[in-house]
């Protein structure tokens, strides 16, 4: 959850442990009580083929491993790891109202 501190404007002005704290009941919220943990896997998933997709059509092209299938391969870990905390932030922030609701964060 660290990388997700000071992420979110609703709860920017705690400190980072309270932050935390907030953030991983969010999660909770999302993926078990919403029931959203199925669009996170196919968040994880859609995300990874959507990022490997280049590196295929890179090996084809060259006819296997070269210095671009492993520039192109390093690209797309970063793509997909981007993409997946966007689509995870996205997730998590839908479980924050819940949360807040139950919890005083006043400054």
């Amino acid at each position: 959850m660290k990388s997700y501190i000071n992420k979110f404007p609703e709860i920017a002005h705690l400190p980072p442990q309270q932050q935390a704290e907030l953030l991983e009941r969010a999660r909770v919220q999302a993926f078990v009580n919403m029931k959203l943990s199925g669009r996170s896997a196919l968040y994880l998933f859609g995300s990874l083929l959507i990022s490997f997709i280049p590196v295929v059509i890179v090996v084809w092209y060259f006819q296997g491993l070269s210095y671009v299938t492993v520039a192109v391969s390093a690209v797309s870990v970063l793509l997909h790891l981007s993409i997946n905390h966007q689509l995870q932030a996205k997730l998590i922030r839908k479980g924050l109202p819940a949360v807040l609701s139950d919890t005083d964060v006043s400054t």
